[in-house]
């Protein structure tokens, strides 16, 4: 008796799109049937469609990218969640942005051109080495999104799947702000555009904030940010409320930007032992107007007294909600809305953390192959 025919592919996708995503090992299993299947379920295409029929489904944060001070050789570790399939991995980098599911590595210090700038999709394993950007700059920061958010900002057409990307450059020279953007379906960077601005300094090695059409990055006074129009490419200075307290900056420390629950932008800054969070809103002209303040004694439980004042140093994805904190050698990520803290990590490492970012993305538990790190100078790959 003849044996039955194999089930086509399209019919055996059908039904491999049906199986839970609250539970992984589904997929695991499903892929170890037999090698066709195994290269159905690892196709980024079938990724794409699993991801549209439970459309329900959050992004996930798969781990953190933690970079040191100089002194302590300035790289950029990743750190995969417990429940991540990625693996923990040193880059040598002074700098991370993460968004739409994939991270920024920059490795450049001040007063230099933007060199080293690698965009990197954990999840796939692709890494793209960015040419210089026509620019040399006192200062910079750069931040990585979805080409269709930037062209069309607030749409969610776009799943964050294979999808093209940009990376927007802004610094300072002198009394200018400089900007410029990188089209990966263009592979090229765009002119560059100046503008002047009135002694705001440099920028910020921080996280940027996407609201809207507009990305927003800090000057390193910790009392004005920077804000860039993603359809005009035009550049603007935004002044912060006054910290309220005569502790000079370097005392209070600096702030993290935010979204808040309205998608207004926010920002968090540390103001003797409370975290306030400001927010603003540009349709009422109503300014700065602080939302929330919240006891850092009560919240985070550490060794009386602290020896050193709390430090922000991250803050989350847009709608998520939370900062990051470093009191003492240990990392607490403080969620906005309920005012809670969590332990995020604690070593004595810890202390010399400069920032800390997220990365998040939606994941079906293929068969990965191990990170590579061909070709990447200065990356090395660390098994936990």
């Amino acid at each position: 008796m003849a044996s039955p025919s194999p089930l086509m592919d399209e019919l055996v996708e059908e039904v491999l799109l049906l199986l839970p995503p609250n539970t992984p090992a589904s997929l695991v299993r499903a892929g170890l049937v037999c090698k066709r299947w195994c290269h159905l379920v690892s196709d980024p295409g079938f990724r794409r469609r699993f991801r549209e029929f439970h459309r329900s489904l959050p992004a996930t944060t798969l781990g953190f990218l933690c970079s040191y001070s100089p002194a302590e050789g300035g790289n950029t570790r990743f750190v995969p969640t417990p429940a991540s399939p990625l693996r923990r991995a040193n880059h040598r980098a002074f700098q991370a942005d993460s968004r739409h599911g994939r991270i920024l590595l920059h490795g450049y210090l001040a007063s230099t051109v933007a060199s080293g700038l690698v965009v990197w999709d954990p999840i796939a394993d692709e890494r793209i080495g960015l040419p210089r950007p026509p620019l040399f700059l006192d200062s910079l920061n750069a931040a990585v999104l979805c080409a269709a958010a930037s062209a069309a900002p607030g749409a969610s057409a776009c799943d964050h799947t294979d999808c093209p990307f940009v990376v927007v450059l802004v610094g300072t020279r002198g009394d200018h702000v400089f900007s410029c953007v990188y089209s990966a379906a263009a592979a090229a960077w765009g002119e560059p555009a100046s503008a002047p601005h009135s002694g705001c300094g440099m920028i910020r090695r921080t996280r940027s904030a996407l609201v809207g059409a507009a990305l927003y990055f800090v000057f390193l006074c910790g009392e004005r940010i920077l804000e860039y129009d993603l359809r005009t490419k035009a550049t603007s200075v935004i002044a912060l409320p006054r910290a309220r307290t005569s502790l000079p900056f370097r005392l209070f420390g600096p702030v993290e930007l935010t979204t808040m629950e309205d998608g207004w932008l926010g920002f968090a800054r540390v103001e003797k032992s409370r975290l306030c969070l400001w927010s603003r809103q540009v349709e009422n002209d109503a300014g700065w107007a602080l939302s929330k303040s919240i006891d850092l004694e009560k919240v985070i439980p550490v060794q009386r007294p602290w020896t050193t004042r709390p430090y922000l140093v991250g803050s989350a994805a847009e709608g998520v909600g939370a900062v990051f904190l470093m009191p003492e050698d240990q990392l607490f990520m403080v969620d906005l809305r309920s005012g809670r803290a969590t332990k995020v990590y604690g070593h004595p490492r810890t202390a010399s953390l400069d920032m800390v970012v997220p990365y998040m993305n939606f994941f079906t538990p293929v068969l990965m192959k191990a990170p590579s790190t061909d070709g990447i100078p200065g990356l090395q790959e660390r098994v936990p």
